[in-house]
């Protein structure tokens, strides 16, 4: 982090008008090169069978690739095996710490295959959230929601809210698969720059001449997301009296959580 020697005076007047003068510059991937695909796959032999295997081939970006299988912790190796069939999310992260997320169905050579998952945004602060699973196993297949939910016929899970759920497809013959799925609120990236433009992005704060971060660009809001939800969220800015509304902080939390993307 970079020093600067201040006067009694200027001092005075940047706790006076806005916080944290200074910020750590992150590496910015919205123009990153890393590229993340599926190498190869081995289908599970059958139901719960743990053989699957998939494997992942990662390139450009910063190098020193790290893969993380669901919200396992992240291996060195691209390498995921023991796997029964399912849907699974896979997250490969670079030496800058940015990352691409992929969704790999895996088959089983006899039993349920998910083949595809959707999810329908929940809106911020709402449970609209939908997830449609396309599936193929014996005869009527089963779908439901969570370890307690109840199995029913249609592939179609309605009324949840965002965050990550589980689900469960099972056949005539017992045999059942889970994928975890990431329901998203949705909130348009417009909606959380317009509560930064008009309360952070103002003049002598998170604008370009100031010792901060300038928040009318936009690549700015994507690497400083977290901290502008955690600095929001515990009033800490915008500086003074100028708190957020509980919705407006709300929103900025929805965006965020989202993966804070320009969507």
């Amino acid at each position: 982090m970079k020093k600067y020697s201040l006067g009694i005076s200027a001092l005075l007047l940047f706790s006076m008008s806005c916080q944290n003068i200074v910020d750590p510059t992150p590496v910015g991937c919205m123009q990153n090169t890393l590229n993340v695909s599926v190498e190869s796959t081995t289908p599970a032999s059958g139901c719960n069978t743990l053989d699957g295997t998939i494997n992942i081939l990662a390139t450009g970006g910063g190098g020193g690739y790290t893969y993380q299988l669901n919200q396992d912790n992240f291996q060195s190796s691209p390498t995921f095996s023991g796997l029964n069939a399912g849907f699974y999310t896979i997250t490969v992260k670079d030496l800058n710490a940015c990352q691409i997320v992929i969704e790999v169905s895996l088959p089983s050579t006899s039993g349920v295959t998910i083949s595809s998952i959707i999810a329908t945004d929940s809106g911020c602060g709402s449970s609209n959230g939908s997830i449609t699973i396309t599936a193929s196993g014996t005869g009527q297949l089963q779908y439901k929601e969570g370890i307690t939910g109840v199995y029913g016929i249609s592939n179609t899970l309605s009324g949840l809210g965002a965050g990550l759920h589980t689900v469960f497809v099972k056949d005539n013959t017992g045999c059942e698969v889970s994928a975890d799925v990431t329901v998203k609120t949705g909130l348009p990236f417009s909606d959380f720059k317009n509560i930064i433009s008009q309360n952070c992005a103002v003049s002598g704060c998170h604008v370009s001449g100031t010792l901060r971060v300038d928040f009318t660009v936009d690549q700015n809001l994507v690497n400083y997301a977290g901290s502008i939800k955690t600095k929001t969220g515990n009033n800490s800015m915008p500086p003074g009296a100028s708190k957020l509304t509980v919705s407006e902080k709300a929103s900025i939390a929805c965006w965020v959580d989202d993966g804070a993307i320009i969507n």
